[in-house]
């Protein structure tokens, strides 16, 4: 690869595009043929919001590592576009059109894309501004989930009001179900022009996610769940997406519990220093420590904190709290065993202690003891705060145990507990789908009310399941879902045929194997199919042709050379 197109790579993975810019310029003006530098030149363009340049430089690039990446990263551009379109119903043309000639170029794999973007509310502070930052983002994001570690009534009660989910695990990326997840305080909300940066800022998964500017300060909000994100660089969104409001808590005195974790090191050692410290002061320095991942010093703070006041003489909420604080830090340690055996303590001192019964479960799960997590998850299911966690962990525990339609179950009642999550609604739907059952199949996929967004291998499975239940007109709606989305593939061109067949449409069976045909045109059933049913409509020259042509893929072809025969003698 020329040496300047190497050097624009690894400026481009560090962000720095100009440089990037500057540096191609220089090379073209030496050599402007040279593939591997148009190539490069593309994916300037491309990391500079200008991708639709860089599609028409395509075609002169070389299939040199450098130019499949162009064309990766073209090609998630415009899948990226055409979801949007699909969700908006504005019809994106250049998306159409440009889609499978970038594809054609790409000979590995696309990371999964997405266009959804889960708010992550971080409330864990207050919950005094929660109603308006929701306000903010209702109809301009697809899933809201609060996170508060303690959830009071009032958080409660407000994230019921707006239909959203509340959580106390502090873990964004296994609470959030989105494609992209963009982090919010409490005390923020949206500006007026934040939907359309938005939904500028999904259409570009070439970048690993995106800086807001709060206040002055640039800070990472947007960031992409992906395969491998590696050498994605990280771009900028327009300074008025997010901003942040008066509110009555940060203009009163700090409370402790909204000091940072160095604050409270301080005052601790402060204390220590007075000679007035205790098992309560080396617990909130080891919560400090644990906020801070100084995991070591951490331990070592929660065993004095123990060794001062035995847990058995304190009340059951602080000794649960000192017990899952422990256990905490010895799961961030590694030490999955001790964890789930700590944590176990904290459920015995307070059962109360929702976020230790989770978090033991976890520790199990996580260890692959999923007989032993199953147990605890089940034991928590009955929880307000923490039952619908506790049903999709037994969900996923028995499908490791092999127990698909428990698992399918499980979700199920996960999703009937709060039917605003899409993560809850997705795993019924892999159980369903794992389990077999068609008609548990159709049930889950038909929850959501309204059409969901799926994949084509979804709306496949959902065709399936009402096919082999019989009901052939919903399965061929379906599969013309299926084939209407850009990863569908020949065999739901077949399979919707097969339908059409079925229910008597020859002329619509033809013209989906036709378009099937065009992606594999090597399939020997698809044309055996299509003589079949030109021979129906009376097209005898087609026919003729497409038994020819299956004839041509297998000499032996038994039933093409029957057809073949009786055409030839009608004729």
């Amino acid at each position: 690869m020329h040496p300047i197109a190497c050097q624009v790579d690894l400026l481009i993975r560090n962000g720095d595009f100009g440089a990037a810019e500057d540096a191609i310029m220089l090379g073209l003006e030496r050599e402007p043929r040279n593939p591997d530098l148009i190539a490069a030149q593309g994916l300037v363009l491309a990391y500079t919001g200008k991708e639709d340049f860089a599609i028409d430089l395509l075609g002169r690039a070389t299939l040199s590592p450098l130019g499949r990446r162009l064309a990766q990263v073209l090609a998630a551009h415009l899948i990226s576009r055409q979801k949007l379109s699909t969700k908006t119903g504005e019809r994106d043309l250049v998306a159409h059109a440009y889609l499978t000639k970038v594809r054609m170029q790409t000979n590995q794999p696309i990371d999964r894309v997405g266009v959804d973007i889960s708010a992550w509310v971080d409330a864990n502070r207050s919950t005094g501004d929660l109603s308006r930052c929701l306000g903010s983002l209702q109809g301009r994001v697809d899933e809201i989930v609060v996170y508060c570690e303690r959830p009071t009534q009032e958080a409660t009660a407000i994230a019921k009001r707006f239909g959203v989910k509340i959580t106390s695990s502090n873990s964004p990326l296994t609470e959030c179900a989105s494609d992209w997840i963009l982090r919010v305080d409490v005390d923020e909300e949206l500006g007026p022009e934040a939907a359309n940066a938005l939904k500028k800022a999904v259409g570009r998964p070439h970048f690993s996610g995106f800086e807001a500017c709060v206040e002055g300060t640039w800070s990472l909000r947007l960031v992409r769940r992906g395969q491998d994100l590696e050498g994605y660089p990280v771009a900028r969104i327009d300074e008025s997406v997010i901003s942040r409001f008066a509110s009555d808590y940060r203009e009163q005195e700090p409370m402790k519990s909204n000091e940072s974790p160095d604050e409270i090191l301080s005052r601790c050692d402060l204390t220590d220093e007075m000679g007035i410290g205790g098992s309560h002061n080396e617990f909130e320095r080891a919560l400090a420590l644990f906020k801070l991942g100084e995991i070591e010093d951490g331990l070592a703070a929660s065993a004095r904190c123990l060794a001062i006041d035995w847990p058995a003489d304190l009340d059951p909420v602080s000794a649960g709290d000192r017990y899952a604080l422990r256990g905490k830090l010895l799961a961030a340690s590694g030490d999955l065993e001790a964890a789930a055996e700590v944590f176990e303590l904290a459920v015995q001192a307070c059962p109360e202690h929702d976020e230790a019964r989770l978090e033991w479960a976890r520790a199990w799960e996580r260890l692959g003891k999923y007989d032993a997590a199953l147990s605890v998850y089940m034991s928590g299911q009955e929880s307000e705060s923490i039952g619908v966690a506790c049903l999709a962990g037994a969900g996923r525990t028995s499908s490791r145990l092999g127990l698909p339609k428990r698992s399918a179950d499980l979700f199920r009642e996960a999703w009937r507990r709060n039917p605003g999550d899409p993560s809850a609604w997705m795993a019924w739907v892999e159980a369903s789908v794992a389990y077999g059952d068609p008609a548990g199949i159709v049930e889950a996929y038909g929850a959501s009310g309204e059409t969901p967004t799926l994949p084509a291998t979804g709306f496949s499975a959902w065709a399936s399941a009402h096919r082999a239940l019989g009901d052939l007109p919903q399965a061929a709606e379906k599969y013309r879902l299926a084939i209407a989305q850009p990863d569908a593939s020949a065999e739901d061109y077949f399979a919707l045929a097969d339908v059409c067949v079925e229910l008597k449409l020859d002329t619509e069976a033809a013209e989906r194997l036709e378009s099937g045909l065009s992606i594999e045109p090597n399939h020997l059933q698809g044309w055996l199919n299509l003589g079949l049913a030109l021979h129906r409509l009376g097209l005898i020259h087609g026919a003729r042709i497409s038994c020819q042509r299956a004839l041509a893929i297998d000499p032996d072809c038994t039933p093409a050379r029957q057809l073949l025969d009786s055409i030839c003698q009608a004729a």
